[in-house]
């Protein structure tokens, strides 16, 4: 093959100890999770009943679980449909062990 090994038109040679920079120290660090006291909290739910398809209806964000269920029985009230997705979300906060 012309050119060597592996080598083809536009490939540079190799250079031999490249990738592994001398110096450099990686420390592994536990960190520990918590939620973040001044996030806001959000709750949604997606209607998932359905014969053929999934009905798709959806609460969009709500701020509490309380409405979250409010909708869930009044779309069940309304539809007879009984089977949801429900989403929750919040921020969180990490820092290291000690």
């Amino acid at each position: 093959m012309p050119g060597g090994c592996g080598r083809g038109p536009g490939r540079r040679p190799r250079r031999e100890g490249r990738g592994v920079t001398p110096g450099r120290v990686f420390r592994y660090v536990e960190y520990l999770t918590c939620q973040d006291p001044t996030g806001e909290l959000s709750w949604a739910v997606e209607c998932v009943s359905g014969d053929e398809s999934d009905c798709a209806a959806s609460s969009g964000p709500m701020a509490g679980e309380t409405p979250a269920i409010r909708w869930m029985s009044n779309h069940t009230a309304s539809t007879g449909h009984n089977r949801y997705r429900r989403t929750f979300t919040d921020y969180a906060l990490t820092e290291p062990k000690s």
